[in-house]
């Protein structure tokens, strides 16, 4: 039986990500949704956030850093996302720390919170556009990298802002207070050991700590049936 144990993340003076076009939402959605994180006690970056990169930090090797060492990224998907190759990139980052392809190691260590701001939750068409006029100025495996992150983003679970009728305000705090539930509690995963030959079942229990530090060892052993 192996087991494996991820300790919350160390101190980086922030808890989430934030991935976002700021022409779209910066001055209304984003700053609402950071205020309400911060009356969560959750701490947010932003690219241009000047508080958490040192003076003259460079800015293409900082974001990758400030991804990978974040609990939780949320991605806000408006219309011009796709316009923005800086977002597409923070969003190939962002699928790869969450897949368990990123720097930070070999297992998932991230979980992604998409928000789909005035646009609809499975994106369809949304971006294509866009992709047909980067294909122009970039390479094919750039833009394939970035059409499989919007594929994989659009697959997730996530909060879908209406152009009306719903009150924003609500909506913004119910995101905040929701990605405060995330952070306090734990995510359990069992999965099959695929290298047991020795005519027993073990099961690897993975235990990710998201908000508090408490770490509990269980080992389970299951005879295999002949």
């Amino acid at each position: 039986m192996l087991l494996q144990i991820e300790q919350p993340n160390p101190t980086t003076g922030h808890d989430v990500f934030i991935s976002f076009r700021g022409s779209d939402v910066r001055d209304r959605f984003v700053a609402h949704l950071r205020a309400a994180l911060h009356r969560e006690g959750v701490t947010s970056f932003l690219d241009d956030d000047s508080r958490h990169l040192p003076r003259g930090e460079n800015l293409e090797e900082a974001i990758p850093r400030a991804i990978e060492r974040s609990r939780i990224s949320v991605v806000v998907l408006s219309r011009n996302y796709a316009t923005s190759e800086w977002c597409l990139d923070e969003l190939v980052t962002i699928m790869r720390c969450c897949t368990g392809n990123s720097t930070v190691g070999s297992r998932a260590s991230q979980v992604a919170i998409p928000i789909f701001y005035h646009l609809p939750e499975e994106l369809s068409g949304c971006y294509q556009k866009d992709l047909d006029r980067h294909k122009r100025t970039h390479t094919y495996e750039r833009v394939d990298g970035w059409l499989r992150a919007l594929d994989w983003v659009a697959r997730i679970a996530g909060w879908v802002v209406p152009a009306a009728g719903r009150s924003e305000a609500r909506l913004v705090e119910k995101i905040a207070r929701a990605i405060r539930w995330k952070m306090d509690h734990k995510l359990v995963m069992m999965e099959r050991d695929p290298s047991a030959d020795n005519g027993r079942n073990h099961m690897n229990m993975r235990i990710i700590t998201i908000g508090g530090a408490t770490v509990m060892i269980i080992v389970i052993i299951a005879e295999k049936n002949e």
